[in-house]
């Protein structure tokens, strides 16, 4: 297939249209860093485009006894059944559909999974036409397909996401505030403990003046006023 006038549709384009059991996924190494699979026999993945020929691609995991079996039919008319040997890697951006070249038009083609507790992993279309323009996907001039000896999709079905890293900045931003407001509250309290203090010894101080107090010479007792007595 021609570069010239080739245009790569993510399986979240919306002109491809799922029917129930149908899971969004993605990993790293599909293209867009996302999928659909479905381990439902009989699924199936509409995709109306104009060109002139159409290629489908997707994922083959390992963890399976059997090879994710699919058939494609076009404009109506069934074309190809997709069998491919059991791989012994997770394959990516694998070639599971070619068709012939068609007349530069709409068509519609089917895809549909056939066997269940099989995980099929649609990835993208590659399309092709003598007068595409305004894609709703980029154009993508070269795909490669990516072999790995690592483990398949996980048992839930859907292939490692892609990580994401998380912004720092907010979360220091926030730590930082945390701890200016932590200082900040307790310099305050400190402040507030020693008025408290000042204020008690300054009360002390006063009423000692004012009342007045003696100690006895050999400091056995204090006499206070009030002819309060020693004993």
């Amino acid at each position: 297939m021609s570069d010239s006038n080739v245009e790569i549709v993510d399986d979240r384009d919306p002109r491809v249209k799922y029917s129930d059991g149908w899971a969004p996924s993605g990993g790293n190494h599909e293209f867009g860093g996302t999928t659909h699979g479905t381990f439902l026999a009989g699924s199936k993945a509409t995709f109306t485009f104009n060109g002139s020929s159409v290629e489908v691609y997707g994922t083959m995991g390992i963890d399976h006894k059997d090879p994710p079996v699919s058939t494609y039919s076009l404009d109506g008319s069934s074309l190809q059944t997709f069998n491919p040997p059991l791989p012994n890697a997770i394959q990516y951006q694998q070639l599971f559909f070619k068709s012939p070249t068609l007349d530069d038009k709409q068509h519609v083609l089917v895809v549909t999974s056939t066997i269940s507790e099989t995980a099929f992993w649609l990835d993208y279309f590659r399309i092709a036409s003598n007068s595409i323009s305004s894609p709703l996907s980029d154009p993508v001039s070269s795909v490669t397909p990516t072999t790995l000896s690592t483990s398949s999709p996980s048992v839930s079905g859907m292939p490692p996401t892609t990580p994401t890293n998380t912004p720092k900045l907010s979360i220091n931003r926030t730590l930082i505030a945390a701890i200016a407001g932590g200082v900040a509250g307790g310099v305050l309290l400190v402040l507030l403990v020693f008025f408290f203090v000042f204020c008690y010894r300054r009360k002390r101080r006063f009423q000692k003046a004012a009342f007045g107090s003696s100690t006895h010479p050999d400091g056995s007792c204090e006499h206070r006023v009030l002819n309060s007595a020693c004993h």
